[in-house]
């Protein structure tokens, strides 16, 4: 019987690795969200310092990689989600399959420990919260791409564990476990501040507030914020300048609350809702596992912060408390009698075969990288096109490249003054020989050029530039697909 039980967890665990893989197939490129290029360059680097570059000026040396691939972002991150995917890369290879194992490693593991974590409340509510994380397509899109998302929740769900040990009398050392994996989550990511939410929902949910008189209950939370603290109020300064946030308000408030709550249908499901809703009753009347009330706590800290903090809502922030939603939801299962619970089940299985699962768009630009990198030279490649289409090429390129080799020039950064999103663009260059000029000066080779919306102004100005100077360019080669059309010049 404990074979079986263990090859369900398993099979449970697997699910959404093999949804992705239906979903998305063997496709490598990483181009399924802006971010992604810049978490595979970050990994590189991390990478590439560690194997050969050890002792030298770590920012030096980012700020020289930067300039060979213009997609490091470390600083607007933490550094550990660069740290954990580089490590993986020094370890098994760099290339966009290497990263995306890890990323289905991050995933596969979070399953593994959320199945156990649910099977506290038996054999079938087990099943139940291990059928909503590997069904979610949360869970589906984090499993094919390099995210830190699910990094997030692997960190917020140790910490949750670290802290149900202690809270159950497990010693100290629980508690200083619990501080380092919020301070991990942290640094991985800002929403990963969820994780310092646990104690007080832990307080709230069994209304132990003799709990806060314990000198332990605030040592961890020191120890995270002196640990994560001084990263974020650096980084916040640059955020705060790379990314547009939503004014503070009741607008928001509704806006964020609004976003939150249609999410959750795709994250946990119907059922998962409505038994998660029933766990959380049934913990807040009788609070009798530590676990549970550390799991609802977590959920509460992280709907609280998706609903106050200003930020632009994404459905993956919701890994980071999709372990408490599936403990909470066993809880519920628990009550609710074997065979509620196994038709739940059987309805989630059958619901993921019919669910449309969000694929990863492909771009095309592992192709583009590819036949760009097999031209002769070394001169600086220019890129124009959108956020997703610079990211790809760069991205592309740096994971086939002899790094650091080739020099990549984003046109929205050298042509135009742009934000870190790539988008809000005024041209530096109004003239076509001024442009011309600039590029000569760097000793451009060659040019990637996709006329999208947000490129439109580099574009145009690169059009007249070529058509100023014909003699001097010449066209090597069009790509139909990816749409818009790409063509490759070259500038002699």
């Amino acid at each position: 019987m404990a074979a079986l039980r263990a090859a369900l967890y398993i099979l449970a665990a697997l699910l959404p690795l093999a949804l992705a893989w239906r979903v998305d197939g063997p496709r490598h490129e990483l181009a399924g969200y802006a971010d992604e290029p810049a978490h595979a360059v970050n990994a590189l680097l991390v990478r590439d310092y560690l194997a050969s570059h050890i002792g030298q000026d770590p920012k030096r040396f980012a700020l020289d990689y930067y300039e060979h691939y213009p997609k490091v972002t470390i600083g607007i991150w933490g550094p550990v989600a660069p740290a954990v995917f580089g490590s993986w890369l020094l370890a098994f290879g760099a290339s966009a399959a290497s990263l995306l194992a890890a990323a289905g490693a991050v995933v596969l593991a979070l399953g593994l420990l959320i199945h156990r974590g649910c099977a506290a409340q038996g054999v079938w509510p087990g099943l139940f919260g291990a059928a909503i994380f590997g069904a979610s397509a949360v869970t589906v899109w984090n499993a094919n791409a390099v995210m830190a998302d699910a990094l997030v929740g692997l960190w917020c769900w140790l910490a949750l564990l670290s802290f149900a040990r202690w809270a159950e009398g497990g010693g100290r050392r629980w508690a200083i476990g619990f501080g380092l994996l919020s301070a991990c989550a942290v640094l991985t990511k800002a929403n990963g501040v969820v994780a310092l939410g646990v104690p007080f929902g832990f307080v709230l949910a069994r209304r132990d507030w003799r709990r806060t008189r314990d000198v332990w209950f605030w040592i961890p939370l020191a120890l995270a914020a002196a640990l994560a603290g001084p990263w974020q109020w650096y980084s916040a300064k640059l955020v705060a300048e790379a990314v547009v946030l939503p004014e503070p308000g009741w607008d928001t408030l509704w806006q964020n609350f609004t976003d939150y709550v249609k999410t959750l249908p795709d994250a946990v499901g119907f059922a998962g809702i409505a038994l998660a809703g029933a766990g959380a009753w049934r913990t807040f009347r009788n609070p009798a596992s530590p676990l549970s009330s550390a799991a609802l706590g977590l959920l509460l800290a992280s709907a609280a912060f998706h609903v106050v903090a200003p930020h632009q809502f994404s459905p993956r922030y919701l890994m980071a408390s999709l372990g408490a939603w599936s403990a909470t939801a066993a809880v519920g299962a628990a009550g609710a009698g074997r065979a509620w619970t196994a038709a739940a089940i059987a309805a989630i299985l059958l619901g993921a075969i019919r669910y449309p699962y969000e694929p990863k768009p492909w771009l095309g630009f592992d192709r583009v990288a590819l036949e760009t990198m097999a031209r002769p030279g070394t001169g600086p490649i220019l890129v124009s096109s959108d956020a997703m289409g610079e990211g790809a090429l760069i991205s592309g390129i740096a994971l086939r490249d002899r790094r650091p080799g080739r020099t990549i020039l984003r046109a929205s950064k050298v042509l135009a003054k742009s934000s870190w999103e790539g988008l809000r663009r005024d041209l530096l260059f109004e003239e076509p020989a001024d442009a011309m000029r600039y590029l000569e000066s760097r000793g451009t080779r060659l040019a990637v050029l996709q006329p999208t919306e947000d490129s439109r102004l580099e574009w145009e100005l690169l059009q007249r530039v070529i058509a100023e100077y014909p003699e001097r360019w010449r066209k090597l080669r069009t790509w139909s697909h990816p749409a818009p059309k790409v063509e490759l010049w070259e500038l002699r």
